[in-house]
């Protein structure tokens, strides 16, 4: 509904979010000390590059990475092996000890999910919950699975029922015990649905929506603030709207990027816009959204970028939210060259990147974004 135009998510609200989700600062609960003053406009973030000892995974894109505890457990995902073999799906699962700094292959239990990539990940609990993706043969996945990380015991979930159609490239939040589902594609179709998993009953749900929902999209990238899923970015082809259009087709697909902002609010099921300030990251799909402290950083994607240097990044943006703000993201070192496909994964003041695409080069680095900028109270 259009007088829904922006979400009551406005800062303070996000910040109050964001610090009681992700921060060990204290803030007062009184209504005075609750409207947050601008703090730290110069944030800075440096690049590093770790060596990590063991045998590292394939290179591959198309992953997921789910931190549990101080384990990182890399799944699937996907290359190109050239002309003679084609792409390779892969269904292994791999681990980074972050506290060692070592990658290692655990023995595994029961039966893993079939090879794909696009699929999604969440830690639920004591388990990692698998949902969708895409593997050979151009097959698109409806099916759950979840992974004991204790016993590395693979589970396979009920089938069937009301599970959302196989798609690949959707996102997966989770909030309290459900598991919502939104987006992706599976080759013919662009999706906007919402899917909503019941946990605790494992039960698929298509709860109905309203306000302005984001528009069909793949790629997008996705973060959970309270009680509420954060959509930004992603891809979508109009075929319709490109033959009534009439226009060429390098103007057609530089429409299909998309750099919009929605807010999912799971408690009433409204979508509404989130009223920001700045340049907003380019127009991409691929890339990967995280919170850091008090903001959300978004980093990579497929899309028209240049090169980054010690000076300058487009495809490394945070959205400052003390101030409602994106920015260019304020670093040190110089940034891996673009990617998609890639997972990044917030570590305490660290974001750790793993894999994706260079152009069409698949990568199996490690890259480290860390905040090394400390909040100041305003004077």
């Amino acid at each position: 509904m259009e007088s829904e135009k922006f979400s009551n998510l406005s800062n303070p609200e996000v910040l109050l979010g964001l610090k009681s989700q992700h921060s060990s600062s204290k803030m007062s609960e009184s209504s005075e000390e609750a409207q947050i003053k601008p703090q730290y406009l110069d944030k800075q973030w440096q690049w590093a590059y770790p060596t990590v000892e063991g045998i590292p995974p394939s290179p591959r894109g198309g992953h997921t990475a789910t931190l549990v505890g101080a384990s990182l457990v890399i799944f699937g995902g996907h290359y190109y092996a050239g002309k003679k073999e084609g792409f390779v799906y892969l269904n292994d699962t791999i681990v980074l000890d972050v506290n060692d700094n070592r990658w290692y292959r655990p023995r595994i239990n029961g039966t893993p999910p079939a090879p794909r990539y696009g699929h999604t990940s969440v830690l639920a609990g004591s388990r990692v919950v698998l949902f969708g993706g895409r593997g050979a043969n151009s097959a698109h996945f409806r099916d759950l699975h979840a992974l004991d990380p204790v016993t590395m015991t693979w589970y396979q979930g009920p089938e069937g029922g009301n599970a959302p159609g196989g798609r690949l490239d959707h996102s997966a939040n989770l909030v309290g015990s459900k598991m919502f589902i939104f987006g992706g594609w599976n080759q013919d179709i662009f999706y906007n649905d919402l899917h909503v998993l019941d946990l605790a009953l494992m039960a698929w749900t298509q709860p109905e929506t309203s306000g302005p929902s984001p528009s069909p999209r793949m790629g997008h990238v996705s973060v959970v603030v309270g009680t509420n899923i954060v959509i930004q970015g992603g891809f979508y082809f109009d075929p319709k709207k490109h033959e009534d259009g009439g226009l060429r087709m390098g103007s057609m697909l530089k429409e299909c990027y998309l750099n919009d902002l929605r807010v999912l609010d799971t408690e009433t099921l409204v979508w509404s816009r989130l009223r920001v300030s700045g340049t907003p990251p380019y127009p991409c799909y691929g890339h990967t959204m995280d919170i850091s402290g008090s903001d959300i950083i978004v980093f990579g994607g497929y899309g028209a970028f240049q090169k980054g240097t010690e000076t300058k990044c487009d495809y490394f943006v945070d959205l400052n939210t003390d101030t409602m703000t994106w920015n260019r993201g304020n670093y040190i070192g110089t940034p891996p060259p673009p990617r998609h496909g890639h997972t990044s994964t917030p570590i305490g003041p660290h974001v750790l990147i793993f894999g994706g695409w260079e152009s069409t080069k698949a990568m199996n680095d490690v890259v480290v974004i860390r905040e090394i900028s400390d909040a100041k109270d305003a004077k």
